[in-house]
């Protein structure tokens, strides 16, 4: 096997689609995962790298940011043709829906409900999940990931409320 093809393999290729609300979460598993687990986790965007990504990379997991559906899917269609043997998980960034979305947000095809592990932030999207008919198997019910950053060891890498309003001047209360 070529060296090539080996660095082309990677554990875990994390797609984002917008940077603001999905960026600090990516880097911090990827900062974790690699420190603690050893694994090799390359972050890209959705769409801008498309053509690089799905050439250069061998994924065992891809995560995507969302998965509605995969046939006609833009991106998504592409990823799950390239990489069908790769564990794909549905991040699932949009959770809270109003109503017009409540039906087109949901996962709509047999890939979608069947193929893909989905992460949920609560009870609430597990049931939307259930009722939509992706299996319980299927759901990891894991919270929403960037609150994890306010626990423990990682809420003490910041200065706290009291400490930052001293240092500037400002009233903590």
């Amino acid at each position: 096997m070529s060296s090539q093809l080996l660095d082309k393999k990677i554990d875990v290729l994390w797609l984002v689609e917008h940077v603001a609300r999905e960026l600090d979460v990516a880097c911090a598993v990827k900062a974790i995962a690699e420190c603690k687990y050893g694994l090799k986790i390359e972050i890209r965007n959705l769409y801008q790298h498309i053509k690089e990504y799905l050439v250069e990379f061998e994924p065992k997991v891809v995560v995507h940011p969302y998965v509605y559906f995969v046939k006609g899917a833009l991106a998504t269609e592409d990823i799950f043709e390239r990489w069908p043997d790769a564990v794909h998980v549905n991040a699932a960034w949009e959770q809270i829906h109003y109503k017009a979305h409540k039906k087109i947000k949901a996962p709509s095809d047999d890939i979608a409900k069947k193929g893909v592990i989905h992460f949920a932030w609560g009870d609430f999207y597990r049931d939307y999940l259930l009722e939509h008919g992706v299996p319980s198997d299927k759901i990891v019910n894991n919270g929403h990931p960037a609150y994890q950053l306010y626990k423990e060891p990682y809420r003490s890498f910041f200065s706290g409320r009291t400490e930052l309003s001293r240092l500037f001047g400002l009233d903590h209360s």
